[in-house]
């Protein structure tokens, strides 16, 4: 939403939304409260696809450009990354003094007090929560100042009546509902531009381990079976013979937990079978 603080709302990837908020606020000068960069002016030249939006904004002496850029990874592969660049020139005939912040809200599990949250470089920061991690990458020129928090306390700074100045640290440095901000502070020369670049990207941080299915006799019956940590979305299907054209068709034996592994007993029948799992 270009014409409000919200901003950046939503951020769908492998079919969760991990996105609260994500936006800029500006100081010009050293006393006046930060504004929301949607309020320099209506945004202008607006232009999207569906990977790309480029929206400008001119006034109070500046001219702002914002765009971005998404790519996606494979289906299925809970990866996706989120390229922007916010470009600020200083449109007045004296020096501006420039604060730039920008604000970053991400939920990624569903219990968002579980997040945790760490800023392993300057330009780095690095959020995680059920089993997605989601790292910033800041490039030139690096933040002067970071901050996380839990909801809503780095936020009400930033949207207060007050001039602030990011504290390099976490509040508090323990899980919870994670935000985080940046802070560039820069004085910006007559007709000069500062250029912010940054990207967030999205990965799975768990390692899939390969599921195995195990058979094994019980007299007259055979027990199919495979662990308990494997989705339960799996479906055991069987064939009689292994080629190009073989016909699965999906075991309708329902199947039991016993202790650590789903079994699947069906009684043992002449000639060769074969079994897989199938999502």
């Amino acid at each position: 939403d270009p014409t409000s603080d919200a901003g950046l709302y939503s951020w769908t990837v492998n079919g969760t939304d991990v996105l609260y908020q994500h936006w800029y606020w500006l100081r010009i000068g050293s006393n006046a409260p930060q504004f929301s960069l949607d309020t320099l002016s209506e945004p202008y030249g607006l232009y999207h696809s569906s990977t790309n939006t480029t929206v400008n904004y001119l006034g109070q002496g500046l001219s702002a450009t914002l765009a971005f850029s998404l790519t996606g990874g494979a289906n299925g592969s809970a990866a996706s990354s989120l390229t922007e660049n916010l470009s600020i020139q200083n449109t007045t005939n004296t020096t501006l003094s420039l604060h730039v912040f920008e604000y970053s809200d991400y939920d990624l599990s569903d219990d968002p007090p579980a997040d945790t949250q760490s800023f392993p470089t300057t330009n780095t920061v690095v959020q995680q929560g059920n089993g997605l991690t989601l790292t910033e990458t800041i490039g030139a020129p690096a933040p002067n100042y970071y901050e996380g928090s839990w909801y809503a306390i780095t936020l009400d700074k930033i949207t207060g009546g007050s001039p602030v100045t990011l504290s390099d640290s976490l509040i508090p440095n323990a899980p919870g509902d994670q935000t985080f901000a940046h802070q560039w502070d820069t004085n910006l020369a007559v007709g000069q531009t500062v250029v912010i670049s940054l990207t967030n990207t999205v990965t799975c941080s768990v390692t899939a381990t390969p599921v195995v299915l195990s058979v094994a006799l019980s007299g007259n019956n055979v027990i199919i079976s495979w662990p308990t940590n494997a989705t339960a979305e799996f479906q055991l299907q069987s064939t009689v013979t292994l080629s190009a054209g073989s016909s699965w068709t999906i075991v309708t034996s329902p199947s039991v937990i016993n202790g650590n592994v789903y079994q699947v007993i069906l009684p043992l029948l002449p000639g060769a079978q074969y079994f897989r799992l199938q999502k």
